[in-house]
Protein backbone atom coordinates (compact mmCIF):
# COMPACT_ATOMS: atom_id res chain seq x y z
CA UNK A 1 0.00 0.00 0.00
CA UNK A 2 2.65 2.14 0.85
CA UNK A 3 4.46 1.52 -2.34
CA UNK A 4 1.62 2.29 -4.03
CA UNK A 5 0.73 5.69 -2.40
CA UNK A 6 4.87 6.79 -3.23
CA UNK A 7 3.99 5.63 -7.08
CA UNK A 8 0.68 7.67 -7.04
CA UNK A 9 2.48 10.89 -5.47
CA UNK A 10 5.26 10.40 -7.97
CA UNK A 11 2.51 10.52 -11.17
CA UNK A 12 1.01 13.23 -9.69
CA UNK A 13 4.32 15.49 -9.47
CA UNK A 14 5.25 14.09 -12.89
CA UNK A 15 2.22 14.60 -14.47
CA UNK A 16 1.95 18.52 -12.71
CA UNK A 17 5.55 19.24 -13.61
CA UNK A 18 4.82 18.06 -17.03
CA UNK A 19 1.75 20.38 -17.43
CA UNK A 20 3.67 23.34 -16.05
CA UNK A 21 6.26 22.80 -18.39
CA UNK A 22 3.64 23.40 -21.33
CA UNK A 23 2.01 26.28 -20.05
CA UNK A 24 5.45 27.54 -20.02
CA UNK A 25 6.26 26.42 -23.00
CA UNK A 26 3.23 27.59 -24.59
CA UNK A 27 3.66 30.84 -23.01
CA UNK A 28 7.19 30.87 -24.56
CA UNK A 29 5.80 30.76 -28.01
CA UNK A 30 3.35 32.66 -27.79
CA UNK A 31 5.49 35.36 -26.10
CA UNK A 32 8.09 34.98 -29.08
CA UNK A 33 5.71 35.20 -31.82
CA UNK A 34 4.53 38.47 -30.73
CA UNK A 35 7.66 39.60 -30.81
CA UNK A 36 8.40 38.50 -33.96
CA UNK A 37 4.78 39.98 -35.23
CA UNK A 38 5.90 43.62 -34.09
CA UNK A 39 9.39 43.44 -35.85
CA UNK A 40 7.56 42.82 -38.67
CA UNK A 41 4.99 44.75 -38.51
CA UNK A 42 6.34 47.76 -37.42
CA UNK A 43 9.01 49.44 -39.39
CA UNK A 44 12.18 51.42 -38.22
CA UNK A 45 11.07 54.47 -37.34
CA UNK A 46 14.68 56.24 -38.28
CA UNK A 47 14.70 54.61 -41.47
CA UNK A 48 10.79 55.52 -42.55
CA UNK A 49 12.08 58.95 -41.58
CA UNK A 50 15.22 59.12 -44.03
CA UNK A 51 13.43 57.25 -46.75
CA UNK A 52 10.86 59.78 -46.10
CA UNK A 53 13.40 62.71 -46.09
CA UNK A 54 15.03 61.12 -49.37
CA UNK A 55 12.28 61.44 -51.14
CA UNK A 56 11.39 64.91 -50.22
CA UNK A 57 14.83 65.97 -51.16
CA UNK A 58 14.43 64.20 -54.61
CA UNK A 59 10.87 65.86 -55.04
CA UNK A 60 12.12 69.37 -53.99
CA UNK A 61 15.31 69.13 -56.78
CA UNK A 62 12.94 67.70 -59.52
CA UNK A 63 10.89 70.62 -58.69
CA UNK A 64 13.19 72.64 -58.62
CA UNK A 65 15.07 71.74 -61.97
CA UNK A 66 11.60 71.36 -63.76
CA UNK A 67 11.08 74.96 -65.75
CA UNK A 68 7.99 76.79 -65.10
CA UNK A 69 5.39 76.28 -67.99
CA UNK A 70 4.29 79.49 -67.80
CA UNK A 71 7.83 81.02 -68.33
CA UNK A 72 8.31 78.93 -71.47
CA UNK A 73 4.83 79.59 -72.92
CA UNK A 74 5.14 83.35 -72.37
CA UNK A 75 6.75 84.17 -74.90
CA UNK A 76 4.77 82.82 -77.60
CA UNK A 77 0.89 82.89 -75.92
CA UNK A 78 1.47 86.70 -75.46
CA UNK A 79 0.83 86.63 -79.45
CA UNK A 80 4.40 86.31 -80.58
CA UNK A 81 5.73 89.75 -79.31
CA UNK A 82 9.18 88.87 -78.13
CA UNK A 83 9.79 86.72 -81.64
CA UNK A 84 9.12 89.86 -83.69
CA UNK A 85 11.40 92.37 -81.57
CA UNK A 86 14.35 89.25 -82.00
CA UNK A 87 13.17 89.75 -85.63
CA UNK A 88 13.39 93.66 -86.23
CA UNK A 89 16.66 93.67 -84.54
CA UNK A 90 18.15 91.44 -86.54
CA UNK A 91 16.19 92.54 -90.17
CA UNK A 92 18.33 95.06 -91.92
CA UNK A 93 16.33 98.20 -92.81
CA UNK A 94 15.19 97.87 -96.13
CA UNK A 95 13.40 101.20 -97.02
CA UNK A 96 16.04 102.39 -99.33
CA UNK A 97 16.00 99.34 -101.06
CA UNK A 98 12.12 98.66 -101.20
CA UNK A 99 12.04 102.61 -102.17
CA UNK A 100 12.92 101.67 -105.72
CA UNK A 101 10.72 99.40 -106.24
CA UNK A 102 7.11 101.29 -104.55
CA UNK A 103 7.72 104.32 -106.81
CA UNK A 104 8.25 102.43 -109.89
CA UNK A 105 12.24 102.65 -110.45
CA UNK A 106 14.66 100.54 -110.91
CA UNK A 107 17.71 100.40 -108.22
CA UNK A 108 20.08 99.31 -111.04
CA UNK A 109 19.05 102.61 -113.16
CA UNK A 110 21.54 104.49 -111.88
CA UNK A 111 24.38 102.21 -112.40
CA UNK A 112 23.42 100.80 -115.99
CA UNK A 113 23.40 104.57 -116.95
CA UNK A 114 26.61 105.34 -115.85
CA UNK A 115 27.91 102.54 -117.68
CA UNK A 116 26.12 103.25 -120.74
CA UNK A 117 28.86 105.05 -123.02
CA UNK A 118 28.45 108.00 -124.87
CA UNK A 119 26.67 107.69 -128.43
CA UNK A 120 28.18 109.97 -129.69
CA UNK A 121 32.19 108.97 -129.05
CA UNK A 122 33.81 106.64 -130.95
CA UNK A 123 34.15 103.27 -131.13
CA UNK A 124 37.40 101.14 -131.58
CA UNK A 125 37.44 98.78 -133.61
CA UNK A 126 39.66 94.88 -133.50
CA UNK A 127 42.82 96.82 -134.49
CA UNK A 128 42.84 99.52 -132.21
CA UNK A 129 41.67 102.00 -134.62
CA UNK A 130 38.29 104.73 -134.47
CA UNK A 131 35.51 104.23 -136.83
CA UNK A 132 32.17 106.21 -136.07
CA UNK A 133 28.75 105.10 -138.13
CA UNK A 134 29.63 107.53 -141.06
CA UNK A 135 32.46 105.54 -141.80
CA UNK A 136 30.96 102.35 -142.40
CA UNK A 137 29.25 103.43 -145.34
CA UNK A 138 31.07 106.16 -148.39
CA UNK A 139 33.73 107.43 -145.47
CA UNK A 140 36.29 109.21 -146.82
CA UNK A 141 39.29 107.81 -148.13
CA UNK A 142 41.52 110.38 -146.95
CA UNK A 143 40.27 110.09 -142.82
CA UNK A 144 40.82 106.27 -143.08
CA UNK A 145 36.80 105.37 -143.60
CA UNK A 146 35.61 102.52 -144.66
CA UNK A 147 33.99 102.64 -148.51
CA UNK A 148 32.48 99.11 -147.99
CA UNK A 149 30.50 97.10 -144.93
CA UNK A 150 31.17 93.36 -144.68
CA UNK A 151 33.74 91.22 -144.99
CA UNK A 152 36.17 90.78 -148.09
CA UNK A 153 34.00 88.00 -149.82
CA UNK A 154 30.63 89.93 -148.95
CA UNK A 155 32.20 92.94 -150.81
CA UNK A 156 33.73 90.91 -153.95
CA UNK A 157 30.54 89.53 -153.74
CA UNK A 158 28.32 93.04 -153.97
CA UNK A 159 30.69 94.57 -156.91
CA UNK A 160 30.21 91.13 -159.02
CA UNK A 161 26.25 91.65 -158.74
CA UNK A 162 26.85 94.72 -160.53
CA UNK A 163 28.80 93.34 -163.25
CA UNK A 164 26.61 93.90 -166.39
CA UNK A 165 24.29 90.84 -166.90
CA UNK A 166 26.41 91.07 -170.74
CA UNK A 167 29.91 90.57 -169.71
CA UNK A 168 30.39 86.88 -169.88
CA UNK A 169 31.99 85.56 -166.66
CA UNK A 170 34.35 82.25 -166.75
CA UNK A 171 34.28 79.25 -164.35
CA UNK A 172 35.76 80.26 -161.03
CA UNK A 173 36.55 79.30 -157.55
CA UNK A 174 37.08 81.36 -154.74
CA UNK A 175 40.66 81.28 -152.38
CA UNK A 176 40.63 82.97 -148.69
CA UNK A 177 44.18 84.90 -149.08
CA UNK A 178 45.97 84.36 -146.22
CA UNK A 179 50.28 84.77 -145.37
CA UNK A 180 51.11 81.33 -146.86
CA UNK A 181 49.66 82.29 -150.65
CA UNK A 182 49.08 85.93 -150.49
CA UNK A 183 52.87 86.13 -152.48
CA UNK A 184 51.81 83.60 -154.90
CA UNK A 185 48.59 84.79 -155.58
CA UNK A 186 48.79 88.46 -155.34
CA UNK A 187 52.56 89.40 -155.43
CA UNK A 188 52.34 91.53 -151.78
CA UNK A 189 54.73 90.01 -149.35
CA UNK A 190 54.09 87.92 -146.04
CA UNK A 191 55.27 90.95 -144.01
CA UNK A 192 53.36 93.64 -146.13
CA UNK A 193 50.11 91.69 -146.01
CA UNK A 194 50.44 91.00 -142.60
CA UNK A 195 51.08 94.81 -142.00
CA UNK A 196 48.58 96.46 -144.22
CA UNK A 197 45.84 93.88 -144.88
CA UNK A 198 43.28 92.41 -142.27
CA UNK A 199 41.78 90.42 -144.84
CA UNK A 200 41.49 89.46 -148.67
CA UNK A 201 39.32 87.08 -150.76
CA UNK A 202 40.10 86.10 -154.32
CA UNK A 203 37.69 84.79 -157.17
CA UNK A 204 40.34 82.93 -159.86
CA UNK A 205 39.57 80.84 -162.51
CA UNK A 206 38.50 77.56 -161.66
CA UNK A 207 41.08 76.25 -164.94
CA UNK A 208 45.15 77.05 -164.68
CA UNK A 209 44.48 77.51 -168.33
CA UNK A 210 42.17 80.48 -167.69
CA UNK A 211 43.95 83.80 -167.24
CA UNK A 212 41.21 85.20 -164.59
CA UNK A 213 41.70 86.81 -161.27
CA UNK A 214 40.17 89.46 -158.60
CA UNK A 215 40.81 89.93 -155.71
CA UNK A 216 39.74 92.21 -152.61
CA UNK A 217 41.44 93.30 -150.63
CA UNK A 218 40.65 94.80 -146.72
CA UNK A 219 43.10 96.95 -145.47
CA UNK A 220 44.20 98.31 -142.16
CA UNK A 221 42.92 101.88 -143.17
CA UNK A 222 42.96 103.76 -146.67
CA UNK A 223 46.92 104.94 -145.99
CA UNK A 224 47.28 101.02 -146.27
CA UNK A 225 45.04 100.64 -148.70
CA UNK A 226 46.93 103.28 -150.80
CA UNK A 227 50.41 101.62 -149.99
CA UNK A 228 49.41 98.00 -151.01
CA UNK A 229 47.68 98.98 -153.96
CA UNK A 230 51.65 100.50 -155.12
CA UNK A 231 52.94 97.44 -153.69
CA UNK A 232 50.35 95.00 -155.90
CA UNK A 233 51.30 96.55 -158.99
CA UNK A 234 54.86 96.05 -158.46
CA UNK A 235 54.88 92.91 -157.75
CA UNK A 236 51.86 90.92 -159.50
CA UNK A 237 52.61 88.16 -162.04
CA UNK A 238 50.58 88.70 -165.03
CA UNK A 239 52.47 85.80 -166.39
CA UNK A 240 51.12 83.48 -163.93
CA UNK A 241 49.18 81.08 -165.83
CA UNK A 242 50.77 78.61 -168.10
CA UNK A 243 50.94 79.18 -171.82
CA UNK A 244 48.25 82.57 -171.41
CA UNK A 245 48.09 85.61 -170.27
CA UNK A 246 45.19 88.48 -169.37
CA UNK A 247 44.37 91.01 -171.47
CA UNK A 248 44.59 93.82 -168.56
CA UNK A 249 45.98 93.81 -165.13
CA UNK A 250 44.94 96.71 -162.74
CA UNK A 251 44.32 97.56 -159.43
CA UNK A 252 41.91 100.39 -158.07
CA UNK A 253 41.41 101.90 -154.30
CA UNK A 254 38.31 103.14 -152.47
CA UNK A 255 38.80 103.94 -148.67
CA UNK A 256 40.41 101.19 -147.14
CA UNK A 257 39.61 98.66 -149.96
CA UNK A 258 41.94 97.77 -152.76
CA UNK A 259 40.67 95.32 -155.48
CA UNK A 260 43.18 93.47 -158.31
CA UNK A 261 41.52 92.94 -161.21
CA UNK A 262 43.62 90.85 -164.07
CA UNK A 263 41.38 89.19 -167.07
CA UNK A 264 40.12 89.89 -170.32
CA UNK A 265 39.85 93.45 -171.37
CA UNK A 266 35.81 93.07 -171.33
CA UNK A 267 35.41 91.73 -167.90
CA UNK A 268 38.10 93.82 -166.18
CA UNK A 269 36.23 97.42 -167.38
CA UNK A 270 32.79 95.23 -165.95
CA UNK A 271 33.77 94.67 -162.58
CA UNK A 272 36.00 98.03 -162.39
CA UNK A 273 33.47 100.22 -163.34
CA UNK A 274 31.14 97.92 -161.15
CA UNK A 275 33.54 98.65 -158.16
CA UNK A 276 33.64 101.93 -158.75
CA UNK A 277 29.81 102.21 -158.28
CA UNK A 278 29.94 100.49 -155.30
CA UNK A 279 32.29 102.90 -153.71
CA UNK A 280 30.08 105.56 -153.99
CA UNK A 281 32.08 108.17 -154.98
CA UNK A 282 35.24 107.27 -153.00
CA UNK A 283 37.22 104.99 -155.32
CA UNK A 284 40.43 106.72 -156.50
CA UNK A 285 42.35 105.96 -159.81
CA UNK A 286 42.68 102.85 -161.42
CA UNK A 287 46.29 101.99 -162.21
CA UNK A 288 46.91 99.38 -165.06
CA UNK A 289 50.16 98.12 -164.91
CA UNK A 290 50.17 95.66 -167.43
CA UNK A 291 48.37 95.12 -170.53
CA UNK A 292 48.72 93.02 -173.71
Amino acid sequence: MQIKSTLGATFRRLAILALCLMVTASLTLAGCGGEDEGSTASPDPGVSESADAGVGETSSAATSETPDSGATEDPTTDGGEPTESAAESESPDLGDVGQSFTDGGDPTESATESEKPDAGAETPTTDGSAATEEATDGGDPGDGGQAFAGTAEEILGKVLEGVDGETHMPMVMGIDINPENVRNTTGLSEGDFDRLVLEAYASTGALITTAHLLVLFRCRDAGAASEAKALIADGFDSGRWICVYPDVSMVIEAGDCVILISSKQDIAEAVSAAFVDAAGGSAGESLVFYRQ
